[in-house]
């Protein structure tokens, strides 16, 4: 159900303003420009405008603005445009210039205004248009969001696309481009003024995409992720969900049954229909939220083949006892992971231990991208399978040679993109760190919030999320949301959704369904947000 806002409070309103500039310029030493100071034509040797006595008088600096302010349930959008007649040939001919163009609601900005690593409240109005010497004051198209962290202290991080990046080869002789610049800056305002610290991060990305073995960077990640899990290979897709539904591709699941947890994201359910499966939904262990290998055994028949458990909130499944079951019964076990990140199982990275482990790279998990995911391999046949998922996830191409190719099967756009690789290789480096501050969290949480059920602490877990039980699910939620805390619910039961509505008897995953909240664990919490969720649970659920 969408929210809505009184008629009385969506107002629309339109506004325009603007000024008339007049510079009129006696110029005793002139530069080549007219109208801008810039460093780079200060003539060095004999110049035909040194010494020369010029007269110069330009509107073109002046300027019209348009402005659109609308409430809506989500915050008052903001609509802008601002333009300037400063395009043309030196005030020959003027034509009207875009400056800004942006729309922004709550803290975020997406359009073109003045770039995140320059702060034009601080810098001088001249009467050269140009600016201060280093002045960074350049406008780029841009998504942005914003946000206050402290008192005082506020960042502000974008994706900003400069233009004049785009060059066809580099010294490899593969085609390139720059993707848009990462830019990040942190802010300290106090009655002294405003400190700013910003940092910019370009990406050089090789769009070269080989069907088999892939190739520049996507393959790099494959193989840092590769040792980091311990795994013996490694494929790179565009999603969590693209991962099980490849990995499930390579078992041939057509008719048979597959025992999964309904507590979960429904892609885990949907990847086994996807492949002509046959899901069959397994209760939980109310202590850890996994599934359970007890109701495991007692789902088992003739059709059965494969078992995914998955790693609830970051919390490993019994895979000890799970693959017992499976090697009795002959059956394969293929791990979701999506929530498992940089969890451990004994002495064993998640994603070493299984013949397939299926990662999710979603932007809220905690390795995140703007889009991704992975199949870790284990089996004995790893290199043979990583070279048919490899064709598989890209349309089913093989034996790629340059513009020729052949297509031995059916597959899928799942290829990972290179923007999302790299961006992977740099939050691979700090996950270990992230992870800490995550279970720093979870510990406080375990401790010291005081409902009866909520998740245990494990060492081992890489605590995605925290979850709570509590009776009055729709008031603390409420309640908490008007302190600015976010909370959640995973899951409604898979089974019980409209397409997959069946008479599975699962009371465990029922009953939890109805009371579970999660909380954050995010890295970004501070540790005054930390203590304000604890007093505030503890207190709305005495």
């Amino acid at each position: 159900m969408s929210q809505d806002l009184p008629a009385e409070e969506k107002k629309l309103s339109f506004n325009a303003s603007g000024f008339i500039n007049l510079n009129a310029i006696l110029d005793f030493n002139g530069l080549e420009d007219y109208d801008d100071f810039t460093t780079s034509q200060i003539p060095i040797n004999p110049s035909p405008y040194q010494n020369m006595f010029r007269f110069h008088m330009t509107a073109r600096q002046s300027r019209l603005n348009f402005g659109i302010n609308y409430n809506t349930p989500w915050g008052k959008l903001k609509g802008f445009v601002s333009g300037d007649f400063y395009s043309g040939n030196e005030g020959i001919i003027s034509r009207f210039r875009l400056r800004e163009a942006y729309f922004e609601i709550g803290n975020l900005l997406l359009g073109q205004t003045n770039t995140t690593m320059g702060n034009p409240d601080v810098v001088p109005t001249t009467v050269d248009f140009q600016g201060p010497n280093s002045a960074t004051t350049l406008r780029n198209p841009m998504i942005r969001y914003s946000s206050k962290i402290g008192k005082g202290w506020s960042y502000i991080l974008a994706i900003e696309m400069r233009g004049g990046d785009i060059s066809p080869f580099k010294k490899t002789g593969k085609p390139f481009t720059f993707i848009p610049t990462l830019v990040g800056n942190i802010n300290k305002e106090g009655d002294w003024g405003v400190v700013t610290l910003s940092a910019m991060s370009d990406i050089t990305s090789y769009f070269y995409a080989d069907s088999v073995t892939g190739s520049g960077i996507v393959k790099n990640f494959d193989e840092k992720f590769q040792d980091y899990v311990k795994c013996k290979s490694c494929v790179a897709v565009n999603s969590g969900t693209a991962a099980l539904h490849l990995a499930l591709s390579e078992l041939n699941i057509k008719g048979k049954e597959v025992l999964l947890p309904s507590l979960s994201f429904v892609s885990t359910a949907h990847s086994v229909v996807y492949n002509g499966g046959i899901p069959v939904f397994v209760d939980v262990n109310p202590e850890n939220l996994c599934i359970d290998s007890n109701d495991v055994k007692k789902k088992i028949s003739k059709k059965t083949k494969v078992i995914l458990p998955v790693h609830f909130a970051g919390i490993p499944a019994n895979l000890k006892k799970l693959q017992e079951i499976a090697d009795d019964s002959n059956l394969i076990m293929v791990e979701d992971a999506a929530h498992a990140c940089g969890s451990t199982y004994g002495k064993k990275m998640i994603g070493s231990i299984s013949d397939m482990v299926c990662f999710s790279f979603h932007p809220v998990k905690n390795l995140a991208m703007p889009t991704g995911g992975l199949i870790a391999i284990n089996s004995k046949k790893h290199k043979k399978i990583k070279d048919i998922l490899n064709s598989k996830r890209w349309c089913g191409i093989s034996n790629r040679k340059d513009s020729d190719y052949d297509v031995n099967e059916l597959g899928w756009n799942f290829y990972m993109n290179e923007f999302s690789a790299q961006i992977g290789i740099s939050q691979l480096k700090k996950l270990d760190r992230l992870n800490k501050i995550r279970k720093k969290i979870a510990r406080r949480y375990y401790e010291e919030i005081k409902v009866e059920h909520k998740m245990p602490f494990e060492k081992n877990s890489s605590y995605h999320f925290y979850w709570i039980l509590v009776k009055n699910r729709s008031k603390l939620r409420k309640e908490l949301a008007k302190k600015g805390i976010e909370t959640g619910i995973h899951y409604k039961p898979i089974h019980k959704m409209s397409m997959y509505n069946n008479n599975s008897q699962l009371p465990n995953t029922e009953k939890i369904s109805e009371q579970i909240v999660s909380i954050p664990t995010h890295p970004n919490l501070l540790e005054n947000d930390v203590e304000k969720i604890i007093s505030l649970i503890n207190k709305l659920t005495k």
